[in-house]
């Protein structure tokens, strides 16, 4: 992996229930575990920890319907890559980082930025 290279990895655990309220379930930060201070992750407007792992940063959530996942950072990012593309519309917005996009159904989701 080259020097200067970021990797940011959103994986959607994908859990299918039959009985389920809301859209995203988010879980509970864990105790005695940093966030990661480059990134902020939100579903539906809630919160997502992001864990600060040594290859990528990860942020993890389950989903049963369509979510709306908001992506900051706080350096400049120049480009994002959320796969399968056909099956997310992202909104890139200039100046600090900040991504918008909508996942109509539960999939695993792999992202990555430079």
């Amino acid at each position: 992996m080259k020097i200067g290279l970021k990797l940011f990895t959103v994986l959607c655990s994908v859990v299918f229930t039959l009985r389920v309220t809301a859209q995203a379930v988010v879980y509970p930060f864990p105790q005695g575990v940093e966030s990661s201070k480059v990134y902020k992750v939100t579903v539906d407007n809630r919160e997502v920890f992001v864990y600060d792992a040594p290859v990528a940063p990860i942020a993890s959530f389950d989903m049963a319907g369509p979510v709306d996942i908001e992506v900051q950072a706080d350096r400049d990012i120049k480009w994002v890559d959320i796969r399968p593309r056909n099956l997310v519309r992202i909104i890139f917005l200039p100046g600090h980082f900040l991504s918008r996009c909508s996942i109509p159904a539960p999939h695993q989701r792999v992202g990555h930025n430079r």
